[in-house]
């Protein structure tokens, strides 16, 4: 734009020295005849040695006018480009955030319920996989129970030790009803969340949780 800019000017100023060249050439033979001029000749005369640069300076004008109003179109595209690049960067922080607070929120829940109901087979495994969770697995809490809930010999039994938990009564049953309380409250929180931001469960990689929410509801509508 500066080059162009300056071309425009270089070349008007040259245009403009050349043509008043000419008139003082002119003037040089004539000058007698044009200060004889009747007062209306004589501007007649100044108009039309003036209006030709005249008008040549407002074509420059409007035609830097035009580049300028294309230099800021471009400018203003670059710059509402930016800006979608930025809250698009700020939703997938945000999106991550989320994730990752309600990942420990119910994978805790889901731990407690696993817990309470004994499906771990022992506190290694137990160990075992909250290491992996603290490695940035934060899935291999869920993706142990649904699969435990999905498998056609350990579903009947998952069903069994959740169910016979929650009958028993007391403190253990209060607290493992608590929580599958509290967790689907929080997939619920958590859909609506993301929801608002125009994400679904599974585009996020999160399907495991609500399906676990999913497979809890129905086996405690069937009690």
């Amino acid at each position: 734009m500066t080059s162009n800019r300056s071309s425009a000017m270089t070349i008007g100023i040259a245009a403009t020295v050349l043509w008043f060249g000419f008139l003082a050439v002119y003037l040089g033979y004539n000058l007698r005849d044009v200060f004889g001029l009747e007062p209306d000749a004589f501007g007649d005369f100044l108009a039309g040695w003036f209006a030709p640069p005249a008008f040549f300076w407002l074509m420059i004008t409007v035609w830097l006018q035009r580049e300028e109003l294309a230099a800021q179109r471009e400018e203003l595209a670059r710059s509402t480009s930016v800006l979608e690049a930025q809250a698009k960067a700020s939703q997938v922080d945000l999106l991550f955030g989320i994730d990752e607070f309600y990942a420990q929120r119910l994978s805790y829940h889901l731990d407690h319920i696993l817990t309470s109901s004994g499906l771990y087979d022992s506190d290694a495994q137990r160990d075992r996989t909250w290491d992996l969770f603290s490695r940035g697995n934060r899935l291999i809490i869920a993706r142990h129970l649904l699969n435990m809930l999905k498998q056609p010999g350990e579903e009947a039994e998952a069903r069994e030790a959740l169910q016979t938990t929650l009958a028993e009564g007391g403190l253990k049953a209060n607290n493992l009803s608590h929580s599958l309380a509290t967790y689907a409250r929080l997939v619920e929180d958590y859909k609506r969340k993301i929801a608002a931001l125009g994400e679904q469960p599974e585009e996020t990689g999160f399907s495991e949780f609500v399906d676990i929410a999913d497979q809890l509801g129905a086996m405690q509508a069937e009690k």
